[in-house]
């Protein structure tokens, strides 16, 4: 039987309309690259300084991010200080006449202020401390008075401690609650509420000694 000799047909062209513009991919492969985001200018050095500020840029925004976050709205805490001085030496001043007092009103107000304000005290440092600005007793006993105790000194050899004491610490209460009302409108949410609830113990201790 002769051998089949007849030539193979071509395939038969797609049917509908044959765009060619499908393949236009292969042709044009790494042309149609994606344009940046952001548009940097072609100098070398006007592109450097492009990048450099935007990083500043960026670097701010995160800064500000970050103690938005875990600054706690704590205010400046540096206003503080004045403060914890002010409470240590309230404190300080009733250590040391609290054991030499006889009546018993002045010794009242010995044992609240070593009990109210030395805990005020303790946690003013804290939420300090939290908020970085530590202050040790080295920098306490800053704001204490030698005058003061040397008219403690003085008025127990002349038997008006339990006087001398009761009037010195009053003003220093008070002056401490007026400290306490001005610092109050330069601090954040969290440094306010501190000094809320300092300013309600020192108004309570006030009151109870209205009458002296």
């Amino acid at each position: 039987m002769p051998p089949n000799n007849q030539t193979p047909q071509a395939p038969n062209p797609p049917s509908g309309n044959f765009d060619s513009s499908q393949f236009d991919f292969i042709m044009n492969n790494g042309q149609n690259q994606k344009k940046s985001l952001i548009p940097l200018p072609a100098d070398p050095k006007k592109k450097l300084i492009v990048i450099v500020v935007g990083g500043a840029i960026l670097l701010v925004l995160l800064l500000v991010l970050f103690f938005s976050i875990f600054g706690g709205n704590s205010g400046p805490v540096e206003n503080l200080v004045p403060v914890v001085k002010q409470q240590n030496e309230i404190v300080r001043i009733s250590d040391k006449a609290s054991n030499k007092l006889s009546s018993g009103q002045a010794r009242k107000l010995s044992a609240m202020i070593i009990s109210i304000i030395a805990t005020d005290r303790k946690k003013t440092a804290d939420y300090m401390a939290q908020n970085g600005r530590k202050v040790d007793n080295k920098e306490l006993v800053l704001g204490s008075s030698a005058e003061v105790d040397k008219e403690l000194a003085d008025s127990q050899q002349n038997g008006r401690l339990d006087e001398v004491y009761t009037q010195i610490t009053l003003e220093y209460l008070q002056k401490y609650q007026q400290n306490l009302e001005s610092v109050y409108t330069q601090l954040g949410d969290n440094g306010k509420e501190l000094l809320k609830q300092n300013n309600d113990n020192v108004q309570l201790i006030l009151q109870d000694n209205s009458s002296l």
